[in-house]
């Protein structure tokens, strides 16, 4: 789960403190475990809280600063589910950094991706599978009007990467 920074080019290193108290605090809820810089790697997580449920990094993948969460533990449930959880989580991550870092996030466009390949291959049939449950659960969650749908890669090699975007209908 991915949603941009307002700030494009934000340094992951400066969320490390950040990050460090949010471990000390148990901010987040969970099991937080370890604050990870990866802010060398090209393209990479930038800076990564490892958390036991999930994970939450400032993340420079897609070229773009943006927060991540991964949810790891709690895979029971609908697909719908899981992405409502893992988007109240992201949710909650990002007030979280605007109230400690002064960082906003920008949360009318969030990437979905689901690495089960045996619950979605990333296949046209998978996508299908899939597609309305996450559209579904972003559009409610984020208080989406008119959601736009797209598709990242469609190498069935990677996870299923779907992009749900539009104008909030409500104060994020």
């Amino acid at each position: 789960m991915l949603a941009p920074l307002t700030a494009p080019d934000a340094d992951p290193e400066a969320f490390v403190a950040t990050f460090h108290d949010w471990v000390r605090d148990k901010t987040l809820g969970g099991l937080p475990i370890d604050v990870a810089r990866y802010a060398h790697v090209p393209d990479g997580p930038g800076t990564l809280l490892i958390g036991f449920e999930g994970d939450y990094a400032i993340d420079l993948s897609t070229g773009v600063s943006c927060l991540r969460y991964t949810l790891k533990r709690e895979n029971q449930g609908s697909v719908a589910e899981l992405v409502s959880l893992a988007i109240g989580r992201l949710q909650q991550a990002a007030a979280q950094l605007t109230a400690d870092a002064g960082t906003e996030v920008d949360l009318t466009q969030v990437t979905v991706r689901i690495a089960d390949k045996l619950v979605a291959p990333n296949t046209d049939e998978g996508r299908q599978l899939v597609q309305a449950d996450v559209v579904a659960a972003a559009t409610a969650a984020l208080g989406l009007a008119e959601p736009e749908v797209a598709f990242g890669t469609l190498d069935p090699r990677d996870p299923i990467t779907i992009v749900v975007s539009g104008a909030t209908t409500r104060a994020l």
